[in-house]
């Protein structure tokens, strides 16, 4: 495919990835070894953003995806200029916001330098609504991290409270007003204000 016109060579790959995501899905293959002939399609160019995007996509929709290859993923579209596209760089910046905050700013100035007249246009367009939604974007991660913190927290307590080691919050607030009290008497200290002045 090394010599192929770009929209035909694309195609082609975009047909083996749907065999390979078949494929994982049927657990006839690893996720590594997915993402290793994946791996070999990105580097065999010429690619299109549809591949990329595509395969972006597909990686964020698995059950557990891998954030850092889809992120290497769409970022090597963004920054091979012949295959850049608007949306590519709209998803760069999606998963910028959530996976790599430092990196967001970067992406609109990306943006700016790869894209001229209605180009540029479409991609100001789908900034503006980027941002607009950005506040839902970072609240629904922001309540997925919540969700999970949520779940270890409760896997925690359940396992303290099988190992015996549990004391109700309650318990442990009167445990520890007893031990202060216990302390202020063997140390001759009264609770009343008046005797510190």
């Amino acid at each position: 495919m090394k010599y192929t016109n770009t929209n035909v060579s694309s195609k082609i790959k975009l047909l083996l990835v749907e065999y390979l995501d078949g494929l994982l899905k049927e657990e006839k293959i690893t996720a590594r070894e997915y993402r290793e002939r994946i791996m070999k399609l990105i580097n065999s160019k010429p690619n299109s953003a549809d591949l990329y995007c595509t395969i972006h996509c597909k990686e964020l929709e698995r059950a557990q995806p891998d954030y850092k290859f889809a992120g290497f993923v769409i970022k090597s579209a963004v920054y091979d200029r012949d295959c850049a596209s608007v949306e590519a760089v709209i998803l760069y910046a999606k998963w910028a916001l959530t996976h790599e905050p430092t990196n967001f700013h970067i992406v609109q100035q990306i943006g700016l330098k790869l894209f001229e007249g209605a180009l540029l246009d479409e991609f100001m367009i789908k900034w503006t609504q980027l941002l607009q939604g950005s506040s839902e974007i970072f609240s629904e991660h922001r309540d997925l991290t919540s969700e999970a913190y949520a779940v270890k927290t409760l896997e925690k307590k359940e396992e303290i409270q099988a190992s015996g080691k549990y004391f109700a919050k309650e318990n442990f607030k009167k445990r520890l007003r007893g031990d202060l009290c216990k302390n202020r008497k063997k140390l001759g200290i009264n609770r009343r204000r008046e005797q510190w002045t």
